[in-house]
């Protein structure tokens, strides 16, 4: 941000004066002066996670630098209207600051959720502000069981109620007590900060059930799907769970779901583009994907006003059986029949990505979860049964491979993660 300022010769220097014909003359001239708009980036994690270090380039700008405004929002709050932590005027930390939440004291965002998003400026002695930079998001643990952010896998073939995953800080198997109500496959997931949710399956069913991400014990909620089917894709709004498509005795364009605050059923007027089963599916803060409908397209659910859009030809090549897990800017779908490749969507743009990442073995029917950092896709059918786990880091986009497995080698499974995570 640069401003003007008009001031005389003898008070700022900017020109000259002269004297001559009995008398002086003063000149004034405008400088205009300026602050470049700050660089952030988000360190470190610090406190042991509960919170992470935020640092800002050198300052460049006119005047000294005398203090730096901080603030950090939930990623749901589309405004960015109400920081849940904020440090203005800050004469103490002008290019580096810990928010300070530990383990003792964490943070509690309105919604639950532990994804945020930090913005900074500079202040200089003349009283003006840079430009905000830009936003960059990070992710904290919030001190409850949550705070051991997991990726859960339930169901899958042959009738499995098995609900298993992986701790995301060890990337270490978890076996949790929890089992489905009913063994099942060929379901779907979403999770609300505080629960995970699985819905249909084979035998064709409209049951939802889950886990408590606390406890990590089972929950029946009340809510059925509006059809009962198999093959249904799950995105999730930090409020709404939605189940899209699916396969009675044929494909369905049915769009229903779950409100998690009340744990009733919801069903929207909104369909898919065109029927579809067992499709990967991923999900920005505000909207939906669901990846592979007529094998390359993508259909777009937008949360707030449930609302559907269609991005064609989106991928590269057809995808069906695959699995989907979303970074906070790009949605990616892996594996599927005769497939190894991960492609992309950036949210932002709506355009493609090519991550050179692969699946380490070609697989279908397989389920994906995500952390903030890494997505993890698990199980699937090859020439048989997989227990592995895989996926791709998403700051390289490159793949990786943990040691954790599945307690049981399965296909047609589910997955959702704790930690307040989308």
């Amino acid at each position: 941000m640069s401003i003007k300022v008009i001031g005389l010769t003898n008070e700022f220097g900017l020109g000259s004066s002269s004297s001559g014909g009995g008398g002086s003359t003063t000149s004034s001239r405008t400088q205009s002066i300026s602050i470049k708009k700050p660089i952030l980036t988000v360190g470190a994690e610090a406190n042991n996670g509960y919170s992470q270090v935020l640092s800002l380039n050198e300052y460049d700008g006119d005047g000294a630098h005398v203090s730096t405004d901080w603030k950090v929002f939930t990623l749901s709050d589309a405004n960015r209207a109400n920081p849940v932590w904020q440090s203005l005027n800050d004469v103490a930390n002008l290019r580096t600051i810990t928010p300070p939440w530990t383990e003792a004291s964490p943070l509690v965002t309105p919604d639950g959720t532990n994804d945020l998003i930090v913005i900074a400026r500079f202040r200089s002695e003349y009283e003006i502000e840079s430009r905000w930079t830009a936003e960059k998001t990070f992710h904290i643990l919030d001190g409850g069981s949550d705070s051991a952010a997991a990726g859960y896998f339930a169901g899958g073939t042959p009738n499995q109620d098995t609900i298993d995953g992986i701790s995301f800080a060890s990337e270490t198997a978890i076996n949790p007590s929890a089992t489905l109500s009913v063994s099942r496959y060929y379901l779907g997931a979403v999770n609300s900060p505080t629960n995970g949710y699985f819905a249909g399956g084979v035998a064709i069913t409209g049951l939802i059930d889950g886990i408590a991400f606390a406890s990590e014990t089972a929950i029946n909620p009340s809510a059925t799907l509006s059809l009962s089917r198999y093959g249904v894709s799950g995105v999730n709004s930090t409020t709404n769970g939605y189940f899209a498509g699916g396969y009675t005795s044929s494909s369905s364009d049915v769009i229903d779901g779950i409100e998690f605050a009340s744990e009733t059923a919801t069903n929207p007027s909104v369909v898919l583009s065109r029927s579809a089963a067992l499709a990967g599916a991923a999900n920005s803060t505000t909207n939906g994907y669901i990846g592979g409908l007529n094998g390359r397209d993508v259909d777009n659910l937008e949360f707030s006003s449930e609302t559907l859009t269609t991005i064609t030809t989106i991928l590269s090549e057809n995808k069906f059986m695959h699995a989907g897990v979303n970074s906070t800017t790009n949605g990616y779908f892996g594996g599927g029949q005769s497939s190894q490749t991960i492609e992309g969507i950036e949210f932002s743009s709506e355009t493609a990505t090519s991550p050179s990442a692969t699946i380490s073995v070609v697989r279908y029917a397989l389920a994906g979860v995500n952390s903030t950092i890494n997505g993890y896709f698990a199980g699937g059918e090859a020439s048989s049964s997989s227990n592995i786990i895989d996926g791709i880091e998403f700051a390289s986009e490159t793949a990786i491979n943990p040691s954790a497995a599945l307690s049981v080698a399965r296909a047609g499974l589910a997955g959702c993660q704790s930690g307040g995570i989308l």
